[in-house]
């Protein structure tokens, strides 16, 4: 742990880089790849002509609301374990609001 915050404080002033726990450059990278499977997943289960970078905006922005706070982790987990049909019954609870 002290190694961590040493390495994430010498990262930071030397890029300026927010090393806080809920916005760290890995936690906006690990949105930005849960966001952008979502979105990829609705598109290729349920609409060709689906936006799926608007989609990954708005989801990105979402995960950063506290309320929504790692919602969009556990709809791609959720996902990840079903087919597209299955999806539609056991993920709605976990992706509501991100996708339609």
């Amino acid at each position: 742990m002290k190694t961590w915050m040493s390495a994430c404080l010498a990262v930071g002033l030397i890029t300026s880089v927010s090393c806080s726990e809920d916005n760290s450059v890995i936690e906006q990278a690990d949105e930005a790849l849960d966001c952008a499977d979502i979105c990829d997943r609705y598109q290729e289960c349920f609409d060709n002509d689906y936006d799926v970078d608007k989609c990954s905006d708005r989801c990105e922005t979402r995960a950063d609301d506290p309320d929504h706070r790692d919602q969009e982790e556990r709809c791609s987990d959720c996902i990840d374990e079903a087919s597209c049909s299955g999806a539609v019954f056991s993920c709605a609870t976990d992706c509501l609001g991100i996708v339609p």
